[in-house]
C-alpha cells in the first residue's frame, strides 16, 4: 500500500477524473501526489543509506534479537545487500503518510478520508512488522517526514477561496480628513463602509 504503485494509481485516477470532469482540484491533487513521490524518495533514500539499519528478518536469521547499524555503508555494499542497511526510516510509510496528508488537505470536506487513511496506515505498519521488514522504531521518523512533506506540498499548491467570508464580513475604513469650515481648518475622522 505504501509503495509508489498505490500512489501512482490514486494519482492516475484523480488525473483521469480531473480531465474528464474538467476538475482543477483533482488535477492539482494528482500532480501533488507525483511530487510527493519524488520528494519522499529524495529524503528517505539518503537517510536509509546513512543509518544503515538492518531489517528484522536479517536480524532473526542471524539468531539475534537486536538490529545492527552500519552507518553509511559503501554504495556497492548497500546495492548488493540492501536488506542489511535499509530499514530506517520506512519509505513505504513515508510515502503513504505524505499521500494521505495531501489528499486530506485537498479534500477537507470529505471527513471519511482521515479515519480511513489512518486506519490503513495502521494496517500497513502492522503488516510490515509481521513480515519482518521494519522495526516499530522505524515508524516515528517516517510518519514525521511524510507529514511534513505532505503538508508543505499541499500548502504550496492550495489556494484558499476567501470570497465567501469577504462578502459576509463588513469592512470598515477609517480615513483622516481635513477641510475648511468658515475659514477654520478642521481635521476629522471619516468612517466608511
Amino acid at each position: 500500500m505504501g509503495n509508489g504503485t498505490t500512489v501512482l494509481l490514486i494519482s492516475g485516477g484523480l488525473a483521469t477524473y480531473g480531465l474528464i470532469q474538467n476538475d482543477y482540484r483533482s488535477l492539482s491533487t494528482s500532480l501533488q501526489l507525483i511530487e510527493s513521490l519524488a520528494v519522499t524518495g529524495l529524503f528517505v533514500q539518503p537517510l536509509k543509506r546513512l543509518s544503515g539499519r538492518e531489517s528484522p528478518f536479517v536480524t532473526a536469521s542471524g539468531g539475534r534479537t537486536h538490529s545492527r547499524w552500519h552507518f553509511a555503508p559503501s554504495f556497492k555494499e548497500y546495492h548488493h545487500h540492501t536488506s542489511k542497511y535499509d530499514a530506517m526510516p520506512s519509505g513505504h510509510l513515508t510515502t503513504a503518510m505524505s499521500a494521505l496528508v495531501i489528499i486530506a488537505e485537498n479534500y477537507p470536506e470529505k471527513v471519511w478520508i482521515k479515519p480511513v487513511g489512518y486506519s490503513l496506515l495502521g494496517v500497513l505498519c502492522f503488516e510490515m512488522m509481521q513480515s519482518k521488514v521494519h522495526w516499530t522504531s522505524d515508524y516515528p521518523i517516517a510518519l514525521l517526514l511524510g507529514y511534513v512533506i505532505g503538508k508543505n506540498i499541499a500548502r504550496e499548491r492550495i489556494t484558499k477561496n476567501e470570497g465567501y467570508t469577504k462578502n459576509k464580513m463588513k469592512r470598515y475604513k477609517l480615513q483622516i480628513t481635513a477641510s475648511s469650515v468658515y475659514d477654520v481648518q478642521t481635521i476629522g475622522l471619516k468612517l466608511k463602509m
